[in-house]
Protein backbone atom coordinates (compact mmCIF):
# COMPACT_ATOMS: atom_id res chain seq x y z
CA UNK A 1 0.00 0.00 0.00
CA UNK A 2 2.56 2.62 1.10
CA UNK A 3 5.69 1.11 -0.40
CA UNK A 4 7.23 3.16 -3.19
CA UNK A 5 9.99 0.74 -4.19
CA UNK A 6 10.45 -0.20 -7.82
CA UNK A 7 9.20 -3.60 -8.98
CA UNK A 8 10.70 -5.68 -11.78
CA UNK A 9 9.35 -8.60 -13.78
CA UNK A 10 10.31 -11.78 -11.92
CA UNK A 11 10.72 -13.86 -15.07
CA UNK A 12 13.05 -11.26 -16.61
CA UNK A 13 15.08 -11.21 -13.40
CA UNK A 14 15.45 -15.00 -13.43
CA UNK A 15 16.45 -15.00 -17.08
CA UNK A 16 19.10 -12.38 -16.41
CA UNK A 17 20.49 -14.26 -13.42
CA UNK A 18 20.61 -17.48 -15.41
CA UNK A 19 22.39 -15.86 -18.38
CA UNK A 20 25.06 -14.42 -16.08
CA UNK A 21 25.52 -17.84 -14.42
CA UNK A 22 24.49 -16.47 -11.05
CA UNK A 23 22.05 -19.37 -10.66
CA UNK A 24 22.20 -22.85 -12.18
CA UNK A 25 19.46 -24.63 -14.15
CA UNK A 26 18.21 -26.52 -11.11
CA UNK A 27 17.70 -23.31 -9.12
CA UNK A 28 16.11 -21.69 -12.17
CA UNK A 29 13.54 -24.50 -12.52
CA UNK A 30 12.76 -24.46 -8.78
CA UNK A 31 12.20 -20.71 -8.87
CA UNK A 32 9.91 -21.02 -11.90
CA UNK A 33 7.93 -23.77 -10.17
CA UNK A 34 7.52 -21.61 -7.07
CA UNK A 35 6.33 -18.66 -9.19
CA UNK A 36 3.76 -20.83 -10.94
CA UNK A 37 2.48 -22.14 -7.60
CA UNK A 38 2.27 -18.66 -6.06
CA UNK A 39 0.75 -16.31 -8.61
CA UNK A 40 1.07 -12.62 -7.80
CA UNK A 41 -1.33 -9.75 -8.33
CA UNK A 42 -0.85 -6.30 -9.71
CA UNK A 43 0.11 -3.83 -6.99
CA UNK A 44 -2.81 -1.48 -6.35
CA UNK A 45 -2.05 2.22 -6.37
CA UNK A 46 -2.53 4.44 -3.33
CA UNK A 47 -5.52 6.07 -5.04
CA UNK A 48 -7.20 2.67 -5.48
CA UNK A 49 -6.56 1.83 -1.83
CA UNK A 50 -8.22 5.11 -0.82
CA UNK A 51 -11.25 4.29 -3.00
CA UNK A 52 -11.44 0.77 -1.54
CA UNK A 53 -11.15 2.19 1.98
CA UNK A 54 -13.92 4.75 1.48
CA UNK A 55 -16.21 2.16 -0.12
CA UNK A 56 -15.53 -0.33 2.66
CA UNK A 57 -16.19 2.21 5.41
CA UNK A 58 -19.50 3.19 3.79
CA UNK A 59 -20.52 -0.44 3.35
CA UNK A 60 -19.59 -1.16 6.97
CA UNK A 61 -21.65 1.81 8.18
CA UNK A 62 -24.75 0.60 6.30
CA UNK A 63 -24.20 -2.97 7.51
CA UNK A 64 -23.79 -1.71 11.08
CA UNK A 65 -27.04 0.26 10.83
CA UNK A 66 -28.83 -2.88 9.66
CA UNK A 67 -27.45 -4.91 12.55
CA UNK A 68 -28.99 -2.50 15.06
CA UNK A 69 -32.41 -3.84 14.05
CA UNK A 70 -31.35 -7.45 14.63
CA UNK A 71 -28.85 -7.56 17.49
CA UNK A 72 -29.09 -6.40 21.07
CA UNK A 73 -26.02 -4.17 21.35
CA UNK A 74 -26.56 -3.71 25.08
CA UNK A 75 -25.27 -7.26 25.56
CA UNK A 76 -21.49 -7.00 25.66
CA UNK A 77 -20.99 -10.76 25.32
CA UNK A 78 -23.22 -11.02 22.26
CA UNK A 79 -21.67 -8.00 20.57
CA UNK A 80 -18.10 -9.11 21.30
CA UNK A 81 -18.82 -12.68 20.12
CA UNK A 82 -20.29 -11.43 16.87
CA UNK A 83 -17.24 -9.21 16.39
CA UNK A 84 -14.91 -12.19 16.86
CA UNK A 85 -16.93 -14.19 14.29
CA UNK A 86 -16.63 -11.38 11.75
CA UNK A 87 -12.90 -11.03 12.41
CA UNK A 88 -12.35 -14.77 12.02
CA UNK A 89 -14.35 -14.82 8.78
CA UNK A 90 -12.33 -11.91 7.39
CA UNK A 91 -9.03 -13.65 8.16
CA UNK A 92 -10.29 -16.91 6.61
CA UNK A 93 -11.36 -15.18 3.39
CA UNK A 94 -8.11 -13.21 3.16
CA UNK A 95 -5.97 -16.33 3.59
CA UNK A 96 -8.15 -18.69 1.54
CA UNK A 97 -8.52 -16.44 -1.50
CA UNK A 98 -5.23 -14.57 -1.30
CA UNK A 99 -4.01 -16.25 -4.48
CA UNK A 100 -7.24 -16.18 -6.47
CA UNK A 101 -6.35 -16.29 -10.15
CA UNK A 102 -9.08 -13.85 -11.22
CA UNK A 103 -8.09 -10.23 -10.48
CA UNK A 104 -11.69 -9.01 -10.19
CA UNK A 105 -12.62 -11.88 -7.88
CA UNK A 106 -9.53 -11.23 -5.79
CA UNK A 107 -10.31 -7.51 -5.31
CA UNK A 108 -14.02 -8.11 -4.57
CA UNK A 109 -13.19 -10.72 -1.94
CA UNK A 110 -10.47 -8.46 -0.57
CA UNK A 111 -12.96 -5.61 -0.10
CA UNK A 112 -15.56 -7.97 1.41
CA UNK A 113 -12.94 -9.34 3.79
CA UNK A 114 -11.89 -5.83 4.76
CA UNK A 115 -15.52 -4.90 5.39
CA UNK A 116 -15.95 -7.89 7.71
CA UNK A 117 -12.72 -7.09 9.54
CA UNK A 118 -13.67 -3.44 10.01
CA UNK A 119 -17.13 -4.36 11.25
CA UNK A 120 -15.79 -7.07 13.55
CA UNK A 121 -13.22 -4.78 15.14
CA UNK A 122 -15.76 -2.01 15.66
CA UNK A 123 -18.14 -4.45 17.37
CA UNK A 124 -15.38 -5.88 19.54
CA UNK A 125 -14.00 -2.49 20.56
CA UNK A 126 -17.33 -0.78 21.27
CA UNK A 127 -18.88 -3.69 23.17
CA UNK A 128 -19.46 -3.05 26.85
CA UNK A 129 -20.65 -0.27 29.06
CA UNK A 130 -17.24 1.42 29.11
CA UNK A 131 -17.55 2.61 25.50
CA UNK A 132 -18.68 6.14 26.39
CA UNK A 133 -17.18 6.43 29.86
CA UNK A 134 -13.69 4.88 29.96
CA UNK A 135 -11.38 5.96 27.14
CA UNK A 136 -8.47 3.96 28.58
CA UNK A 137 -10.36 0.66 28.27
CA UNK A 138 -11.41 1.66 24.76
CA UNK A 139 -7.77 2.40 23.95
CA UNK A 140 -6.49 -0.90 25.33
CA UNK A 141 -9.25 -2.81 23.52
CA UNK A 142 -8.21 -1.19 20.23
CA UNK A 143 -4.52 -1.87 20.81
CA UNK A 144 -5.28 -5.46 21.83
CA UNK A 145 -7.39 -6.37 18.80
CA UNK A 146 -4.97 -4.59 16.46
CA UNK A 147 -1.99 -6.50 17.88
CA UNK A 148 -3.81 -9.84 17.75
CA UNK A 149 -4.93 -9.52 14.12
CA UNK A 150 -1.82 -7.78 12.79
CA UNK A 151 0.25 -10.93 12.00
CA UNK A 152 -2.68 -12.81 10.42
CA UNK A 153 -4.58 -10.14 8.49
CA UNK A 154 -2.03 -8.66 6.10
CA UNK A 155 -4.10 -5.91 4.48
CA UNK A 156 -1.96 -2.77 4.72
CA UNK A 157 -4.94 -0.42 4.90
CA UNK A 158 -6.37 -2.26 7.90
CA UNK A 159 -3.01 -2.26 9.64
CA UNK A 160 -2.57 1.46 9.02
CA UNK A 161 -6.09 2.51 10.07
CA UNK A 162 -6.17 0.65 13.38
CA UNK A 163 -2.57 1.52 14.24
CA UNK A 164 -3.54 5.15 13.66
CA UNK A 165 -6.75 4.80 15.73
CA UNK A 166 -4.81 3.13 18.55
CA UNK A 167 -2.34 6.01 18.76
CA UNK A 168 -5.11 8.59 18.43
CA UNK A 169 -7.06 7.00 21.28
CA UNK A 170 -3.88 6.92 23.36
CA UNK A 171 -3.48 10.68 22.89
CA UNK A 172 -7.17 11.23 23.75
CA UNK A 173 -6.87 9.12 26.90
CA UNK A 174 -3.82 11.02 28.11
CA UNK A 175 -5.50 14.35 27.37
CA UNK A 176 -8.76 13.50 29.17
CA UNK A 177 -7.33 11.72 32.21
CA UNK A 178 -7.57 14.00 35.28
CA UNK A 179 -4.87 11.98 37.05
CA UNK A 180 -2.37 13.04 34.36
CA UNK A 181 -3.26 16.75 34.48
CA UNK A 182 0.08 17.73 36.01
CA UNK A 183 2.31 15.40 33.97
CA UNK A 184 0.31 15.52 30.72
CA UNK A 185 2.90 17.57 28.86
CA UNK A 186 5.67 15.12 29.77
CA UNK A 187 3.64 12.14 28.58
CA UNK A 188 2.99 13.92 25.28
CA UNK A 189 6.70 14.69 25.01
CA UNK A 190 7.58 11.04 25.58
CA UNK A 191 5.00 9.80 23.07
CA UNK A 192 6.11 12.35 20.48
CA UNK A 193 9.79 11.50 20.97
CA UNK A 194 9.23 7.74 20.70
CA UNK A 195 7.14 8.06 17.53
CA UNK A 196 9.55 10.41 15.75
CA UNK A 197 12.61 8.28 16.38
CA UNK A 198 10.86 4.92 15.93
CA UNK A 199 9.44 5.95 12.55
CA UNK A 200 12.73 7.49 11.42
CA UNK A 201 14.83 4.54 12.55
CA UNK A 202 12.62 1.97 10.87
CA UNK A 203 12.48 3.93 7.61
CA UNK A 204 16.25 4.37 7.54
CA UNK A 205 16.87 0.70 8.29
CA UNK A 206 16.94 -1.24 5.03
CA UNK A 207 16.18 -4.45 6.93
CA UNK A 208 12.78 -3.21 8.11
CA UNK A 209 10.12 -5.65 6.99
CA UNK A 210 7.31 -4.37 4.71
CA UNK A 211 4.80 -5.45 7.37
CA UNK A 212 5.91 -2.52 9.54
CA UNK A 213 5.37 0.14 6.86
CA UNK A 214 1.70 0.77 7.89
CA UNK A 215 2.78 1.34 11.51
CA UNK A 216 5.50 3.74 10.37
CA UNK A 217 3.05 5.84 8.38
CA UNK A 218 0.53 5.73 11.22
CA UNK A 219 3.17 7.21 13.53
CA UNK A 220 4.08 9.85 10.93
CA UNK A 221 0.44 10.92 10.61
CA UNK A 222 0.06 11.03 14.39
CA UNK A 223 3.21 13.18 14.65
CA UNK A 224 1.67 15.57 12.11
CA UNK A 225 -1.54 15.61 14.15
CA UNK A 226 0.32 16.35 17.40
CA UNK A 227 2.25 19.20 15.81
CA UNK A 228 -0.96 20.68 14.42
CA UNK A 229 -3.48 20.19 17.21
CA UNK A 230 -1.72 19.60 20.54
CA UNK A 231 -0.31 22.41 22.62
CA UNK A 232 3.51 22.30 22.66
CA UNK A 233 5.40 22.07 25.93
CA UNK A 234 7.17 25.44 26.21
CA UNK A 235 10.65 24.97 27.65
CA UNK A 236 12.12 28.46 27.17
CA UNK A 237 9.85 31.43 26.60
CA UNK A 238 12.29 34.28 26.28
CA UNK A 239 13.27 36.39 23.24
CA UNK A 240 16.95 35.82 24.03
CA UNK A 241 16.79 32.29 22.62
CA UNK A 242 14.79 33.22 19.55
CA UNK A 243 11.61 34.82 18.38
CA UNK A 244 9.58 31.62 18.54
CA UNK A 245 9.42 30.02 22.04
CA UNK A 246 11.64 26.96 22.43
CA UNK A 247 9.42 23.91 22.97
CA UNK A 248 9.86 20.18 23.29
CA UNK A 249 8.55 19.41 19.78
CA UNK A 250 11.05 21.76 18.16
CA UNK A 251 13.91 20.25 20.15
CA UNK A 252 12.84 16.69 19.28
CA UNK A 253 12.49 17.48 15.57
CA UNK A 254 15.79 19.39 15.57
CA UNK A 255 17.57 16.37 17.06
CA UNK A 256 15.81 14.11 14.56
CA UNK A 257 16.85 16.36 11.65
CA UNK A 258 20.47 16.41 12.79
CA UNK A 259 20.44 12.64 13.31
CA UNK A 260 18.99 12.20 9.82
CA UNK A 261 21.60 14.47 8.23
CA UNK A 262 24.34 12.72 10.21
CA UNK A 263 23.14 9.29 9.11
CA UNK A 264 23.10 10.35 5.45
CA UNK A 265 26.52 11.95 5.80
CA UNK A 266 28.08 8.89 7.43
CA UNK A 267 26.53 6.49 4.92
CA UNK A 268 27.80 8.48 1.93
CA UNK A 269 31.04 9.51 3.68
CA UNK A 270 30.33 13.22 3.23
CA UNK A 271 29.67 14.25 6.81
CA UNK A 272 32.71 16.52 7.09
CA UNK A 273 32.22 18.21 3.73
CA UNK A 274 31.26 21.87 3.52
CA UNK A 275 27.72 21.28 2.14
CA UNK A 276 26.91 19.05 5.10
CA UNK A 277 28.34 21.56 7.55
CA UNK A 278 26.25 24.33 5.98
CA UNK A 279 23.19 22.06 6.16
CA UNK A 280 23.81 21.34 9.84
CA UNK A 281 24.26 25.04 10.72
CA UNK A 282 21.12 25.99 8.77
CA UNK A 283 19.13 23.25 10.48
CA UNK A 284 20.23 24.38 13.95
CA UNK A 285 19.27 27.98 13.18
CA UNK A 286 15.88 26.86 11.86
CA UNK A 287 15.34 24.79 14.99
CA UNK A 288 16.00 27.83 17.17
CA UNK A 289 14.12 30.51 15.25
CA UNK A 290 11.20 28.64 13.66
CA UNK A 291 8.26 26.54 14.77
CA UNK A 292 7.95 22.75 15.11
CA UNK A 293 5.75 22.75 12.00
CA UNK A 294 8.64 23.97 9.84
CA UNK A 295 11.02 21.42 11.39
CA UNK A 296 8.49 18.64 10.74
CA UNK A 297 8.29 19.58 7.04
CA UNK A 298 12.10 19.63 6.89
CA UNK A 299 12.28 16.11 8.33
CA UNK A 300 9.61 14.81 5.94
CA UNK A 301 11.30 16.30 2.88
CA UNK A 302 14.78 15.07 3.78
CA UNK A 303 13.57 11.59 4.67
CA UNK A 304 11.30 11.35 1.63
CA UNK A 305 14.01 12.50 -0.76
CA UNK A 306 16.66 10.23 0.74
CA UNK A 307 14.49 7.08 0.83
CA UNK A 308 12.58 7.89 -2.39
CA UNK A 309 9.30 7.79 -0.46
CA UNK A 310 6.99 9.79 -2.71
CA UNK A 311 4.19 9.88 -0.16
CA UNK A 312 6.44 11.61 2.39
CA UNK A 313 7.49 14.15 -0.23
CA UNK A 314 3.86 14.76 -1.13
CA UNK A 315 2.88 15.28 2.52
CA UNK A 316 5.83 17.61 3.06
CA UNK A 317 5.12 19.77 -0.01
CA UNK A 318 1.40 19.97 0.83
CA UNK A 319 2.03 20.97 4.44
CA UNK A 320 4.82 23.47 3.71
CA UNK A 321 2.68 26.49 2.60
CA UNK A 322 0.11 25.80 5.32
CA UNK A 323 2.77 25.58 8.04
CA UNK A 324 4.48 28.74 6.76
CA UNK A 325 1.16 30.56 7.10
CA UNK A 326 0.67 29.19 10.65
CA UNK A 327 4.18 30.17 11.63
CA UNK A 328 3.68 33.71 10.36
CA UNK A 329 0.25 33.98 12.02
CA UNK A 330 1.37 32.64 15.42
CA UNK A 331 4.28 35.02 15.86
CA UNK A 332 3.49 37.43 18.71
CA UNK A 333 5.04 40.32 16.86
CA UNK A 334 4.03 43.38 14.92
CA UNK A 335 3.45 43.08 11.19
CA UNK A 336 6.71 44.88 10.43
CA UNK A 337 8.70 42.56 12.69
CA UNK A 338 6.96 39.51 11.18
CA UNK A 339 8.01 40.68 7.74
CA UNK A 340 11.61 41.06 8.93
CA UNK A 341 11.54 37.54 10.36
CA UNK A 342 10.24 35.99 7.14
CA UNK A 343 12.71 37.93 5.01
CA UNK A 344 15.54 36.89 7.33
CA UNK A 345 14.51 33.23 7.09
CA UNK A 346 14.48 33.42 3.30
CA UNK A 347 17.84 35.20 3.27
CA UNK A 348 19.28 32.42 5.42
CA UNK A 349 18.58 29.88 2.69
CA UNK A 350 19.71 32.28 -0.05
CA UNK A 351 23.02 32.86 1.73
CA UNK A 352 23.52 29.12 2.16
CA UNK A 353 22.77 28.54 -1.53
CA UNK A 354 25.04 31.42 -2.59
CA UNK A 355 27.89 30.08 -0.45
CA UNK A 356 27.56 26.61 -1.93
CA UNK A 357 27.46 28.07 -5.45
CA UNK A 358 30.51 30.28 -4.74
CA UNK A 359 32.44 27.30 -3.45
CA UNK A 360 31.15 25.19 -6.39
CA UNK A 361 29.76 22.69 -3.90
CA UNK A 362 26.26 22.54 -5.36
CA UNK A 363 27.30 20.40 -8.32
CA UNK A 364 27.76 16.65 -8.45
CA UNK A 365 31.48 17.14 -8.77
CA UNK A 366 31.60 19.32 -5.70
Amino acid sequence: MFNSKNYVNVQSLLDGLCKKNLIDNTQFKRAQQYINEHPSHQQLSLFMWIIIGIGTILATAFFMAGLYWIIDFTSALQTRSLGIIFIGSAIFIAIRYNHASNMIKHNVLLQFSFCLMLLGKVLFITSGEYFETDTWRLTFATIFITAITYPFYKISLDRFLFSFFSLMLLITSIENDPALAISRFWWFDLLFFVQVFAAGTMLLNNKTKPAFIPIIYAMIFIVCYMVLFTEPHILVNTPFFGIYPINSMSITLLIASLALIGTIGLEKDILKTEPMIVAIITTVLLGIFTSPEIMLVLCLLILGYYKHEHLLLLIGFLLLPFFLFLYYYDLKLTLLTKSIVLISSGNLFLLASAYLSYRQLDSDKG
